[in-house]
């Protein structure tokens, strides 16, 4: 963390975690009267409570023999997404007995919040699905919805009542637009173009990527440690996850402790920033993923998707483009697979070793190529 305040000439303080030095510049790039305002406890339940984080599926059970394996991603996605608007502070709560149109609420084009509805695809939809769904403790885009009802941002709302989906709202909460983090984000991709250096651009992701993720919890992870005599004595009142992640280090027991956030700390809980920033990187992915045919795509992951159809993707150089990141000729792909010995359905360790693989012969082929690819 010294290390990245002296290669930012100060412009990021030294604090004890990436998350913390994310949250103490970002309270230095807020204007001077800004007033955090966050939801009510039961709203901040409510969101957290239907928002999950990343867009993860896999839309086969392997690949087509013969064709090439492509992955793309976002180019540090999260720093465009965290520029939008955001919901500020709950200004209407509103209940539709018998349903209303998304199109219809009295809300403009353009609103920040969240929604229960019943969602329908049309008929004929032949792609992935846009809405999220809860299953159990994890999420599904399902790409066929008859009047299910799911509750969701405004935001996924309009994405898809856009491309033709059917949206009854039954209750509403519409809060006032903000947008806290462009300063923030302007400066953290500035300080990031400083240096061509993996690490030190590395450093400077991780510092955003662990602030925005300390802003979704009203508690915070850290470690505590006993002496052994003292962690066998009071064992039973450690929590079950302290006890789980207990090693011996010397003649000391280091555990994760999870502390809730009291005081100035809870001036960094914002779910609804949070979830409005997810939820537009998960928007971006969709967008992407409809740009191919339904039946080449492997697998989408937040902001990356595997495919056996080349993306030509339209990358500048700039924070959120897609850019080719890795690519396997077939006869690769299938050396691969082979390799794995396994006959079993796709799943993402397989994937994760099939990637590795892609990143390895697109960094080949460009050496070789000096930059060019020319096959697709």
């Amino acid at each position: 963390r010294y290390w990245m305040h002296k290669r930012t000439n100060g412009q990021i303080p030294a604090m004890s975690t990436p998350g913390q030095t994310g949250l103490r510049l970002l309270e230095t790039c807020l204007p001077g009267a800004y007033d955090f305002q966050r939801p009510e406890a039961d709203m901040c339940e409510l969101i957290r409570g239907c928002t999950p984080q990343a867009r993860k599926q896999i839309y086969t059970d392997g690949f087509e023999y013969g064709l090439p394996f492509y992955y793309s991603d976002g180019r540090w996605m999260y720093a465009v997404c965290a520029q939008i608007e955001m919901p500020g502070e709950l200004q209407v709560h509103t209940v539709f007995d018998s349903g209303c149109s998304f199109s219809d609420l009295p809300f403009g084009d353009y609103w920040a919040g969240w929604l229960t509805c019943e969602v329908s695809s049309p008929p004929g939809w032949n792609h992935v699905g846009l809405v999220p769904m809860r299953d159990g403790k994890s999420y599904r885009w399902p790409a066929r919805m008859r009047n299910d009802r799911v509750t969701i941002t405004a935001k996924e709302a309009g994405e898809a009542v856009r491309l033709g989906w059917s949206v009854l709202v039954f209750e509403a909460w519409k809060f006032s637009k903000v947008r806290p983090l462009r300063t923030w984000c302007d400066k953290l991709i500035e300080m990031r173009s400083l240096e061509n250096n993996g690490l030190y651009q590395g450093a400077i992701r991780n510092v955003m990527l662990n602030a925005i993720g300390g802003m979704y919890s009203d508690y915070f992870t850290r470690e505590g440690g006993r002496s052994v005599e003292d962690f066998a004595e009071k064992a039973g009142a450690l929590s079950r996850a302290q006890r789980l992640s207990a090693k011996r280090v010397g003649n000391q027991m280091r555990y994760v402790e999870r502390v809730q956030k009291e005081g100035a700390l809870l001036h960094y809980y914002m779910p609804h920033w949070v979830a409005y920033i997810w939820a537009e990187c998960r928007v971006r992915l969709t967008r992407e993923l409809l740009r191919y045919p339904v039946e080449k795509l492997i697998a989408c992951n937040l902001d990356a998707v595997y495919s056996q159809h080349f993306p030509q993707p339209d990358d500048n150089g700039k924070p959120g483009r897609f850019r080719l990141k890795g690519a396997l000729r077939g006869d690769s792909l299938m050396e691969c697979v082979a390799d794995m010995r396994d006959d079993g359905d796709l799943d993402w360790n397989k994937l994760e070793w099939v990637k590795q693989a892609s990143e390895c012969e697109l960094a080949e082929l460009k050496a070789a190529q000096k930059g060019g690819v020319t096959y697709a």
